[in-house]
């Protein structure tokens, strides 16, 4: 009985909106209007005046006392225009701020009814990390009540099937996302997006049920990628899935998509370690480190070693820099925690300092590798750098070597 009375109240209220900016709008264009017959009135009689005085006719004192009665009457006009308009303007103010605050509100009563706002903000507590498991069983009732109501919602089927993987219970995850898959082919231009999306966690669903994919997996996976070739969650669990079976180069592939999204600090942080694990599987199986360096895009394929007398658990971590000669503030940093040498990896665009810079083909750049104990991006008087290398940048990549030898020093 609520939507039956609310729906239409607020079907009114949007027409409201539309007839009392339709009236404003045509009030101001009628007195427009007006407004302009009389100026060109004002300036035609103007004119006959103007000739009487040059002819003789008139004198000034006559044509200054005629100017000014002719004047008159649009003064008087537009001060009761004035007039008219300042309570007009209060009185449409107060409309539409009435409209303004009974809208919402109006909206929430309908939304509350409908039930889905508490779902809504438990999954924003999810999404955000703090929701409790007891807090997910809620959510999931919420979502569970709405979706038989609105068996089509789209969005509902995948947080429901997101909520049941968190909670570990992949059957009820599965069938969610099967659901939601069947509430989008009823629509008639499904986002291709959506089913790449549905199809690459039930996918996921299957390999965490399984500990690893079957078949029907892997027509999931397949399906995903041929949707939408950059979807994230497909290609991280392709990157995973090849990394296991050792087929590194194609790990690395699915990485390089990944890492091109937008995603949180300890999250990325998994992913480079993952890529930097397959980097090294696929040179100790013989592949070619220029081959390596094409899918990271412009750049520098680098093997940096260290002097013999530098104890690798003193200085753990690697910091790789490129900066333009003769300033000292770098255009591309990379940071490696090492744990084995030489070091065989890659400096490229992708670690630009920013999106707004890039790699220009045959400028110099000074390319140089750092050791630190601290892990500070600030140099300090206990670290060891290699002598700084200046090149030209490529147009592709282009391999480099560096020994860790000397000590830094500030004049650097």
């Amino acid at each position: 009985m609520v939507i039956l009375f609310l729906a239409p109240l607020m079907l009114a209220l949007a027409l409201m909106f539309i007839w009392v900016g339709f009236r404003g709008h045509l009030k101001m264009t009628l007195d427009e209007d007006r407004a302009a017959w009389q100026k060109r009135q004002l300036k035609k009689r103007l004119s006959r005046l103007q000739t009487q005085l040059q002819q003789g006719q008139i004198d000034q004192q006559q044509f200054d006392l005629q100017q000014a009665e002719l004047a008159r009457p649009i003064l008087d006009e537009l001060d009761a225009r004035s007039s008219r308009l300042r309570p007009a303007r209060r009185a449409n103010l107060l409309v539409l701020l009435s409209l303004l605050l009974l809208t919402p509100v109006l909206a929430l009563i309908l939304y509350w009814q409908l039930g889905a706002h508490q779902g809504i903000l438990l999954y924003q507590q999810l999404q955000a990390g703090a929701a409790t498991p007891a807090q997910e069983r809620q959510m999931l009732a919420t979502w569970e009540a709405w979706l038989e109501r609105k068996p089509r919602d789209v969005d509902g089927w995948y947080v429901v099937g997101r909520s049941y993987m968190s909670l570990g219970d992949y059957d009820q995850a599965e069938s969610a996302f099967l659901r939601g898959l069947e509430a989008l082919s009823r629509f008639e231009s499904p986002r291709v997006e959506d089913q790449a999306a549905l199809y690459a966690h039930l996918a996921q669903v299957r390999f965490l049920a399984n500990q690893g994919m079957d078949g029907i997996a892997d027509e999931y996976l397949a399906t995903a990628l041929r949707l939408a070739d950059d979807d994230r969650t497909a290609n991280a669990l392709a990157a995973i899935v090849n990394y296991q079976q050792q087929e590194y180069l194609l790990a690395l592939r699915h990485l390089e998509q990944v890492l091109a999204l937008p995603m949180p600090e300890v999250e990325r942080a998994s992913f480079e370690y993952l890529q930097e694990q397959a980097q090294l599987g696929f040179i100790e199986e013989g592949g070619d480190p220029l081959q390596l360096a094409t899918l990271a895009g412009q750049g520098f394929v680098l093997e940096i070693d260290r002097a013999s007398f530098l104890a690798q658990e003193d200085l753990p971590v690697l910091f790789i820099t490129a900066h333009q000669p003769g300033n000292s503030l770098p255009l591309a940093v990379r940071r490696i925690s090492v744990d084995q040498w030489p070091v065989q990896t890659s400096l490229t665009d992708r670690h630009l300092m920013t999106s707004f810079q890039q790699f220009n083909p045959g400028e110099p750049l000074v390319v140089q590798a750092r050791l630190s104990r601290t892990g500070n991006a600030v140099a300090t008087a206990e670290d060891w750098v290699s002598s700084p290398l200046t090149v030209a940048t490529p147009e592709g990549v282009s391999s480099l070597e560096l020994v860790v030898d000397e000590p830094w020093q500030e004049s650097r």
